[in-house]
């Protein structure tokens, strides 16, 4: 199953697991993409579009 995860605030979309590791990392409450710091009462949040496009995919090329 696929969890990708918004960064909140900056948006990008980062995987579940890769996320919350960083996040609990001695380099975490940044964006591991950009350094911006993240909103810590809510730093990830999904980021369904995404979601529905990797599952789309993943189908398709089963078939």
């Amino acid at each position: 199953s696929v969890d990708p995860q918004i960064v909140n605030p900056c948006g990008h979309t980062v995987c579940a697991p890769c996320g919350m590791s960083w996040l609990y990392s001695k380099r975490g409450k940044t964006c591991p993409i950009c350094r911006t710091k993240v909103n810590v009462l809510q730093p990830y949040f999904s980021n369904i579009i995404v979601k529905n496009l990797v599952e789309t995919f993943v189908q398709l090329c089963q078939n």
